[in-house]
């Protein structure tokens, strides 16, 4: 394996780490000021949403243009990320229409 692959390797899985410890991060602050934060958490996941929207497509333009190919299970969780925001997106409006707060 070339040390080109290795660094890329360990640079992704340093991205992974520490986008995993943001996310752990965020979701424990959240717990620990739920109560605190209520009027405003529809603002917060909104701003988490775009960050993380435009972080991913922004990533995978900048792996293109490098001309990295993507390997099928690579597509797969693009595109699978892409399908639960949507649904999560739905169903969250949908309860919202519907008057049942989460």
């Amino acid at each position: 394996m070339g040390e080109t692959i290795r660094a890329e390797r360990s640079r992704n899985a340093a991205a992974l780490l520490s986008t995993t410890g943001a996310l752990l991060l965020g979701v424990g602050l959240g717990a620990l000021a739920g109560a605190r934060l209520g009027s405003t958490a529809w603002l917060v996941a909104g701003i988490g949403l775009v960050a993380h929207l435009s972080g991913m497509v922004s990533a995978r333009r900048l792996q293109q243009d490098a001309g990295h190919r993507f390997a099928r299970w690579e597509s797969w969780g693009y595109w699978a990320c892409w399908v639960l925001i949507v649904l999560g997106v739905i169903a969250a409006l949908w309860r919202s229409l519907a008057g049942e707060g989460f």
